[in-house]
């Protein structure tokens, strides 16, 4: 997923599990963590993030 995400254009760190593991994949946009995320949830985060950000 990280892979499919750097592709799409995203900045992606690679993590331990912080405590998540049984909530994998667990991805963090901004502050908040997605749990069993998939990667359609992590580019709407994203994107409204940078709205959010951007206002």
């Amino acid at each position: 997923m990280a892979e499919e995400l750097r592709q799409q254009g995203f900045e992606v760190e690679d993590l331990d599990c912080q405590s998540l593991c049984p909530h994998a994949p667990a991805i963090r946009v901004g502050d908040r963590f997605i749990h069993r995320a998939t990667l359609e949830q992590v580019a709407e985060r994203a994107e409204g993030q940078v709205t959010a950000d951007s206002v």
